[in-house]
């Protein structure tokens, strides 16, 4: 078995550059894959961080926190 990339904190965690590097085909376009953010941001399922917010060491200018149900 593989062993996963980011650790279970870190996965808590999402960038729009992760969904059109490692997501789906269809959503490696940039206008895609904020079409589809900005669909689970409304849903609930993303909740967008402040901008500056520390992700993975780096201060980030677009992330987002998955909420889990």
């Amino acid at each position: 078995m593989k062993a996963s990339r980011f650790t279970e904190a870190q996965k808590a965690f999402i960038l729009p550059g992760d969904i059109m590097q490692k997501g789906p085909n269809a959503l490696r376009e940039g206008r895609v894959a904020k079409a589809a953010i900005a669909t689970l941001e409304r849903y609930g399922w993303l909740v967008r961080l402040p901008d500056g917010a520390m992700v993975r060491g780096v201060a980030r200018k677009e992330a987002y926190r998955v909420v889990r149900a």
